[in-house]
């Protein structure tokens, strides 16, 4: 119900929805997937937030790491390496409680 993406159908379809999701509970800075993971599931962020970190090694060695974005309640992430079947280009860590 929290979900502004879902608002659109009706209350029986969300319901039929929530029989295929669950709901998990996570603390400030645990990691939800990491770089280079294969993609098996997409995430809804239902409160919280959740900060997108990228590491990438230059041709010297050097590694480089940086933030892509935050993303907030209401947003979804995971969802392209899900569809294309492809590994994770990013590592999603949690920034405060619950997602």
């Amino acid at each position: 119900m929290r979900l502004p993406m879902f608002a659109k159908y009706p209350k029986s379809v969300r319901h039929d929805l929530t029989r295929t999701m669950w709901y998990d509970d996570f603390q400030d800075g645990r990691v939800i997937l990491r770089q280079g993971d294969p993609g098996s599931r997409m995430y809804f962020i239902v409160s919280g937030e959740l900060d997108l970190m990228r590491r990438d090694v230059l041709d010297t060695g050097e590694e480089m790491k940086y933030h892509i974005k935050t993303l907030r309640a209401g947003a979804t992430f995971g969802e392209l390496a899900l569809i294309r079947n492809m590994r994770r280009e990013y590592t999603a860590v949690c920034k405060g409680n619950q997602i």
